[in-house]
């Protein structure tokens, strides 16, 4: 249940050193693994138009839950090859597929919302004066009101983006469903959000 998963402690220094044991302990296979993740999500991103884009925004969920569980296998000690780290096409796709769009479109959505104002400001200013907009008008209160206003969507987007880091791995090891598995990854790092925006920092 979500309260037992709840029951945990997040030291950094702990979880950077068991990383880098087990990154030593396996290091080709897990060097091996990462990198052709990686190539792949950037031979899909590098697709023309907007095609590439879109598709790694959802295919990369599949990509690194793949990545994710491969890693998780390696530290419970289970016996791993290259292979596995593709395992979100084989496991739980259509809901790794499924997560993929919810987070896309969750975040394209509040990033509209982030740059309406700046929108708002340009499309005013060319209304303004016909047509033809007048650059020096623009620099000042303007933007500065349209950035305060976006700085709170922007900080919520950080904020679901380190909360939902969990979502793939519930997916793929627990088989929850899309929306469940960002809920529970939400209250799981809740708990210690700033211990996980640390670690990312790192």
């Amino acid at each position: 249940s979500t309260d037992r998963l709840l029951d945990y402690e997040l030291n950094i220094g702990e979880v950077v050193s068991r990383g880098w044991a087990l990154l030593t302990g396996n290091f080709w296979l897990a060097v091996g693994a990462t990198a052709l993740v990686t190539l792949c999500t950037m031979a899909v991103s590098m697709i023309p138009f907007l095609i590439g884009t879109i598709a790694n925004a959802v295919l990369g969920q599949v990509f690194y839950a793949g990545l994710y569980f491969f890693y998780l296998q390696l530290d419970r000690g289970e016996a791993v090859e290259l292979g596995q780290a593709f395992a979100g096409f084989s496991k739980h796709t259509a809901k790794l597929i499924l997560l993929g769009l919810l987070v896309f479109g969750i975040s394209l959505g509040l990033m509209l919302v982030a740059a309406l104002p700046v929108g708002i400001v340009l499309l005013s200013n060319v209304l303004a004066h016909g047509g033809n907009p007048d650059i020096s008008t623009l620099v000042g209160w303007p933007l500065i009101l349209s950035g305060i206003v976006a700085l709170p969507v922007v900080c919520f987007l950080v904020y679901l983006s380190v909360s939902w880091v969990l979502a793939p791995i519930l997916v793929i090891d627990q088989g929850l469903g899309p929306w469940t598995a960002l809920q529970t990854s939400r209250k799981l790092v809740s708990k210690q959000w700033l211990a996980f925006f640390l670690l990312f920092l790192v």
